[in-house]
């Protein structure tokens, strides 16, 4: 693994703090593996990232700002991907256009797509000789930074296994313990239990925006009730999370409900396609009915709540205030 090379194309909020992970094990291990050139197409980004307090410990020589994909592709065996779902397919041809012929490389899909973008991508990488896993992640860019993400791995497994390290660079970034999941050895696997652990995590917060307006109805204090919940039966990340910025009436710290929308759509999409039981005749949702009823309320959301693509989905939780007529504050 010393021999490495590590491109990470991507420096957004996650890839920021991927990238940032994966440095900081460099940082404790300087054999672990010998450069990452960085790439975004922002320079802005690429500016922020040199100068994380990670980099003043580094070596200098590790990180290398890349002047372009080219760069990457000459230089790099693996390349970590954390980019917009319309922009991946681009980006791994440019790749393959630019690869090095004498290079074993593997692409390392962590954003979240379609599985027919996934799959379009390993055939591209196959047809140049190249690898292609998709191996998107669960977690808040907090915990990127802190290399505490979940890895669902979706190829096969001998890609991850391999000699050059590719398992050991998602794990750079992954919880140390059952952070890193090789959930399915078809290309899209990893795609397929994002989109239904993120649609299980929707479910979770349309929950808490339906029960802290009801308790408030009911006379309860709903900080009292937030927590009681967070230390019961109850608990979940998505309570635990978004009860607190619901009730501090804070909207607008975390991914939009705009952009979130794809979950929903991913998951729908994919259970249409491999489920050949379901037809359009028989029903008009995939999904089952805890999940369609979640969707109506996220849906209604965006239809009826002002500035709710904008924020997050805790907002929710004023369509059923506006239904109860309560809205729900630390009271004094």
């Amino acid at each position: 693994m010393a021999t490495t090379t590590i491109g990470f194309i991507g420096l957004g909020a996650m890839g920021k703090g991927m990238a940032t992970s994966i440095l900081k094990k460099q940082c404790k291990n300087s054999a672990m593996f010998q450069a990452m050139y960085i790439y975004d197409m922002n320079v802005n980004s690429i500016n922020h990232f040199l100068e994380n307090d990670s980099m003043i410990k580094a070596e200098k020589s590790f990180i290398r700002p890349a002047s372009s994909l080219q760069d990457i592709s000459n230089h790099c065996n693996i390349i970590l991907l954390s980019l917009p779902e319309d922009a991946v397919v681009q980006t791994v041809n440019k790749i393959m256009e630019n690869k090095n012929k004498q290079c074993n490389l593997t692409i390392i899909d962590t954003s979240t797509t379609s599985i027919e973008i996934s799959k379009d991508c390993s055939k591209t990488a196959n047809e140049n000789d190249a690898n292609f896993i998709d191996a998107p992640v669960s977690g808040l860019p907090e915990r990127a930074v802190e290399g505490a993400l979940v890895s669902m791995v979706g190829g096969p497994s001998c890609i991850l296994h391999d000699e050059i390290g590719v398992k050991e660079v998602i794990q750079s970034y992954s919880k140390e313990d059952g952070g890193v999941v090789h959930v399915g050895n078809e290309i899209g696997s990893g795609q397929i239990c994002k989109s239904l652990n993120n649609v299980i995590y929707n479910i979770s917060i349309a929950a808490m925006a339906e029960s802290l307006p009801l308790a408030m109805k009911l006379g309860l204090d709903p900080e009292k009730v937030i927590q009681v919940v967070s230390n019961s039966s109850g608990s979940s990340f998505g309570f635990n999370k978004w009860s607190i910025e619901c009730i501090n009436r804070n909207f607008r710290d975390g991914y939009a409900m705009g952009e979130a929308v794809k979950d929903w759509h991913l998951l729908e999409k994919i259970s249409k396609e491999k489920i050949n039981t379901i037809s359009s005749s028989e029903t008009s949702s995939a999904l089952g009915p805890v999940a369609a009823a979640a969707q109506n309320v996220y849906f209604d959301t965006l239809n009826e709540i002002d500035d709710a693509k904008d924020s997050h989905k805790g907002i929710m939780i004023k369509l059923h205030e506006k239904r109860l007529g309560v809205k729900v504050i630390k009271q004094k």
